[in-house]
């Protein structure tokens, strides 16, 4: 079974080897944006168990304070015991939206209505930093400008997500390269699955350029991982929810 909270950024640290599943071994390193899509998931399962809701909640608080740097933004990746950050890793210019757009759905009642939940203080953290700094964001990675794509459908009409959503789509025009979106302008030959669906689902939430959506499907429905890259599980559970975002895209079930 699960552990939540802080118990659940280590045990989620256990991965399994392809060739020997019965044998484990521990990740040296926590990510934000991971402990983030936890927080998501088990918001999702509150809606049909209510406890799960509570135990987003609080794994949120639970993180908070060993991500965030106050005034200056999140590491985006942490030692596995949260202890400090990872090595050689700084602050992340994406990690600020991520954790307001996660912190407004887990806070928001029945309504919508976001300002009057338990992650009071924490959202007020990171709407601090995207307030301050949207104005000069820049991306061009594609699982990041996906995400971009993905955060901005949340909430269309602020100024910020706005401006993130424009920049995200300028840029992934330019890495379009008949197929499917290369990994960052200028390198046309890498185009990697995990990516593209992440790009995928930001494009449905967003309602735009759904012809570039069928057409990476299509692409990566007959490509070889083997002979490419690596692709772990996580790259075909993305698969499916290219083909079907379900809860990733607003107002999905009501």
């Amino acid at each position: 079974h699960f552990e939540f909270g802080i118990r659940l950024t280590i045990s989620v640290s256990k991965f399994y080897s392809h060739e020997n599943p019965n044998q484990c071994s521990f990740l040296t390193k926590q990510y934000f944006h991971d402990q983030l899509k936890f927080a998501f998931s088990l918001h999702i399962l509150g809606k049909y168990l209510p406890d799960y809701k509570k135990e987003a909640i609080q794994l949120v608080k639970d993180v908070h304070p060993h991500f965030y740097v106050p005034n200056q933004g999140f590491y985006w990746k942490m030692q596995d015991d949260l202890s400090g950050p990872y090595p050689g890793h700084d602050l992340s210019n994406i990690a600020p939206y991520q954790a307001l757009v996660t912190y407004r759905i887990l806070n928001a009642d029945v309504s919508g209505d976001y300002s009057k939940g338990p992650l009071q203080r924490e959202l007020q953290d990171a709407q601090a930093l995207v307030l301050q700094s949207f104005t000069n964001f820049v991306c061009t990675q594609d699982f990041r400008l996906g995400e971009c794509l993905w955060m901005s459908h949340w909430f269309p009409n602020e100024t910020w997500a706005k401006s993130i959503r424009t920049h995200a789509l300028k840029q992934l025009d330019k890495m379009w390269v008949g197929s499917a979106f290369c990994r960052q302008q200028g390198h046309n030959e890498t185009l990697l699955p995990f990516p593209n669906f992440v790009i995928s689902i930001g494009l449905q939430a967003s309602g735009v350029w759904m012809d570039r959506v069928d057409a990476l499907n299509e692409h990566f429905e007959t490509y070889d991982p083997e002979k490419e890259v690596k692709v772990d599980s996580v790259t075909h559970v993305l698969d499916c929810c290219s083909l079907f975002p379900g809860y990733f895209a607003k107002g999905f079930g009501g």
